[in-house]
């Protein structure tokens, strides 16, 4: 039997794997290192001026593994939460998980017109419609900047917090991944201070990396677990 934890953690290990190949190694390779808030307008359009970053975002659509990763979570630790009265925290957490999908989905969409905003401008002649472009190119680059570097970082903070508490009264998981998950929570809403106090990107990095290892431990502890309910599973 292939049991909803072997599932989870395996769709977790994918979704590690998805972040550091799609959203980090690859378009590092592509156009460098990525954007600040403070980057100029020549940066910006030479980032996004290489059409093979457009390969790199298509894959947003397998977010059908994070869901799959936090609903193994919910059932791994259901039981156990309602003993322990944290129900109400456990479908908390879930629910603003879920809520990483479609902002997820909206940054990708921003990225792709980035892309074809800048294709536009390096081939149109006339400097009116060059500077239409360059605007909303800046436009479509600050409502992203907002979308991914403070909107997403309150979304993941929210439900690696609530999942935190929820893992230290129930050990289902080691007791320190629910410390280190509150510690992962906390630095996500201090990421979201990245654009209004124009915190280094070293720091920003900092929890974002974080982030990537809660996943990868809390992928490692499904695939520790025993099967605890008979969904998802099937014969092999």
């Amino acid at each position: 039997m292939v049991s909803n934890n072997t599932v989870a953690g395996i769709c977790g290990l994918a979704t590690v794997l998805q972040v550091v190949l799609l959203e980090i190694a690859f378009p590092y390779v592509i156009s460098g290192p990525r954007l600040t808030g403070s980057s100029s307008l020549g940066s910006l359009l030479a980032t996004y001026s290489n059409p093979a970053l457009v390969g790199t975002f298509w894959p947003a659509g397998v977010f059908i593994l994070f869901v799959l990763f936090v609903l193994g979570i919910y059932l791994a630790l259901r039981d156990a939460a309602a003993s322990a009265g944290m129900s109400i925290f456990l479908l908390a957490a879930v629910a603003v998980a879920f809520m990483e999908v479609p902002v997820l989905l909206t940054r990708t969409a921003l990225q792709w017109t980035l892309v074809s905003i800048t294709a536009q401008h390096g081939v149109v002649a006339d400097n009116s419609t060059r500077i239409a472009l360059e605007v909303s190119g800046v436009v479509v680059y600050r409502i992203y900047d907002v979308l991914y570097n403070s909107l997403l970082y309150w979304i993941e903070g929210g439900y690696v917090l609530l999942l935190g508490l929820v893992i230290l009264r129930t050990r289902v998981f080691a007791h320190l991944l629910g410390w280190f998950s509150l510690i992962v929570g906390v630095y996500q809403f201090f990421n979201t201070l990245g654009i209004p106090l124009g915190i280094p990107d070293a720091l920003v990095l900092v929890g974002n990396s974080l982030l990537i290892l809660w996943t990868l431990l809390v992928s490692i502890s499904l695939l520790r677990l025993r099967d605890r309910s008979a969904g998802f599973s099937r014969r092999v």
